[in-house]
């Protein structure tokens, strides 16, 4: 029962830092996706500061008020910012401009963000992941992407040997079960036809019963008969007495 509570702890425990490094690492190295830590206040409630976000690249068109987006402060310049978007307007050649704004900031950003600028929407966040993240920089996280990518494909085979001797014990657990039914049912039917023997036996002494009877009816008949041959026989001496 405690070795069954403890594999099963393990195993969620297991999925869950997989889980983790999956979302965190595997997913956005996968996707093309950048995998940012939130270092300001200025997005809470909704991204406290160490919260882990992944930013996915987006198509202007879908970049609407109400979607979170990334953005260089400078275009071409490493320092990242993200905002809400809160309105979108079109600049005489038509390109779309975008005004964004910190959910806990009063007031919106001061300058407009253009296109070259942005970087992409929020796509998830797992919250204060952020913080172990900006540790795992360069070699150390191609290290941790090695574990991560080895841990799965060791879960994986754990899962499918577990599914294969689930299956055949279930197997072996059936054939067993099928065969002490059988042995069951053929004692069951041996006792029903030894209890049946004796049934049958009294319908045997009947017929010797029957035969005994018949035959001490011919022999009843038989000496009828001769007594019946000796009165006649009789009768006829008196008839004819003997001379002499």
């Amino acid at each position: 029962m405690l070795s069954a509570l403890a594999t099963g702890l393990l195993g969620a425990l297991l999925v869950l830092f997989l889980g983790i490094g999956v979302a965190a690492i595997v997913v956005p190295a996968a996707t093309g996706s950048l995998a940012l830590t939130v270092r300001t206040s200025s997005m809470e409630p909704t991204l406290p500061a160490g919260t882990l976000i992944v930013v996915r690249p987006t198509e202007l068109a879908d970049l609407v008020p109400g979607k979170v987006l990334t953005y260089q402060l400078k275009s071409g310049e490493p320092t990242l910012v993200t905002h809400r978007i809160t309105q979108r307007m079109l600049l005489a050649d038509g390109s779309p401009v975008f005004t964004t704004k910190g959910d806990a900031n009063p007031q919106p950003d001061l300058a407009p963000v253009k296109p070259v600028q942005v970087k992409g929407t929020v796509w998830y966040a797992i919250p204060y992941l952020g913080w172990v993240a900006t540790l795992l920089t360069g070699e150390a996280r191609t290290v941790v992407v090695s574990i991560v990518v080895g841990g799965l494909l060791l879960y994986a085979a754990w899962m499918f040997t577990s599914a294969v001797r689930d299956r055949f014990t279930k197997r072996n657990t059936a054939v067993h079960d099928g065969e002490q039914r059988d042995a069951h049912e053929s004692e069951r039917s041996a006792s029903q036809d030894g209890k049946r023997d004796p049934v049958d036996r009294p319908d045997q002494h009947t017929d010797d019963r029957s035969d005994a009877e018949a035959d001490g009816d011919q022999a009843r008949t038989g000496t009828d008969e001769q007594r019946g041959f000796d009165r006649q026989h009789g009768r006829r001496r008196q008839r004819h007495p003997r001379l002499g």
